[in-house]
Order: C-alpha cells, then structure tokens, then sequence
C-alpha cells in the first residue's frame, strides 16, 4: 500500500486521538470477494455493491477497477464524510447493480438472485462467538464490528451450498440457527435476510457523528466446498447447539 493515511490498532478506542482506517483490512476483503470460488458459478463479472449510512447511498464497484482508487473511495467516504459503509451480501440482478428496486432506490430481497452466506451477527455482550466451533461450523469470514469496554461484536459468514433465492428453506435455516444461538450467544435472529447489508472490514463505526472503533477482518477462508453447507447439515448443527445449551 502507497497510501500514506496511518494504520493504527484497529480495535482500541481512545477518544483523545483519532482512529484510522484499516488499509490492510480493506484491501484483503476486496482480494477475498474478488476471488470467491463459488462466485464462479454465475459466470458474471465480480462486483461488490457498498451501501453508505446514514445518506443511504448505494455504490457499485466493478472488477475492472483497480483496488487503489476503490480504497481512496472508501477512505473519502468513511473518514472525511463520516459514513458508515456496509457490503450487500447477495449477488445483485443485471438490472439492478446501479440502482436497487427498494423504496429508497436501494436494494431489496426481490433484487438478489443468489445467496452465497448463511449470516450471524452477534450484536449484543454475549458469551464468544468461538462456542460454535465445537459443533463443527467453520465460518468463512469473521469481521469483528466493534471492541469497546472489553465487548467484542462480530459478523459470522458461512459458506451456502443452495444459492437458489427462491427456496424458502435457506431463510429458514438461517432464521432457526440464529434463534438457537440467540439466548446463549446473543445472535441477532432478524439477520438473516438476501439482502442484508454487513459492516466493512477496516472502516471506522461512526455512532452519531463520533468516530468509536473500527471494524477489524479476523479471519477468512477460500475453502470451497469443503466448508459449504446445505440446509439440512445447518440443521444438524442446531440439533447439536441445543443438546450443548
């Protein structure tokens, strides 16, 4: 990286000095989208749509751009207009890669035609997220959202062996293994959605207009198939999850 903007800790809060963007943390999040084996599928053009919070923008960044002037984008963004950037993570229809069908332009579940992720977003002070491991799920993505007073929140992505949009066992999949870890490890049970958006690695958490951490990419995996899981399998997992609780 040339760009001269300085990396610090990502995950320590100190409200007399400014916190920096994670340049390191951004750029290995593009390269892991980017090179996605099960983006392959579809045959399309890699892209990745951002949206930005509060303006509610959406932007789309297409393979053919270098990764440096998508950075600058970003730290503009994030940094100097003080936005909150989040990833859609489904992939987008032809038609609505620029601008989403949703009321505010943005995209909707009915834009998506296939889901790469079950999601888990442990959102509250909750036991560690690691407690899923030993019943054998192993996530292809973990991005740590924030770490202030010793609470650590994450983002869990696991890959999706049924990408059909239209199947209804998918979403509930999702939705049963979020309830089962909602009591004992604090997972969010509404993140579960096509479209739902995800924090950034490496950009600062605005929470009205003051900077509080930054988002910091924990681990990633590029191991497909062998950590893809159908529906049936997600729900041998909950079975194990509620025999441990």
């Amino acid at each position: 990286m040339k760009d001269q903007i300085p990396v610090s800790e990502p995950n320590i809060h100190t409200p007399q000095s400014r916190i920096n963007i994670n340049l390191k943390d951004i750029s290995d999040f593009l390269d892991w989208h980017k090179g996605l084996d099960i983006w392959t599928r579809s045959k399309r053009e890699w892209f990745i749509k951002l949206r930005l919070l509060p303006s509610n923008q959406e932007y789309t960044i297409k393979s053919n751009k270098e990764s440096q002037p998508v950075i600058k984008e970003i730290i503009e963004l994030n940094r100097r207009q003080k936005q909150n950037i989040y990833w859609v993570t489904g992939i987008c229809s032809k038609e609505t890669e620029i601008r989403g069908t949703g009321r505010t332009g943005c995209t909707c579940d009915k834009d998506i035609e296939e889901r790469l992720f079950y999601l888990l977003d442990f959102d509250k002070e909750s036991r560690h997220w690691k407690e899923v491991i030993p019943v054998g799920l192993s996530p292809c993505l973990v991005v740590e959202t924030s770490n202030r007073q010793e609470v650590s929140r994450n983002q869990l992505f696991f890959y999706c062996s049924d990408t059909n949009v239209n199947s209804l066992l998918t979403l509930d999949a999702n939705k049963e293994l979020a309830i089962s870890l909602e009591e004992s490890l604090g997972a969010d049970i509404k993140c579960r959605n096509h479209s739902r958006i995800m924090r950034l690695p490496g950009t600062i958490n605005w929470k009205e207009g003051e900077e509080t951490t930054v988002s910091r990419l924990v681990g990633r995996s590029l191991q497909v198939p062998e950590n893809t899981y159908s529906c049936s399998q997600i729900d041998g997992f909950i079975d194990k999850i509620y025999e441990k609780i």
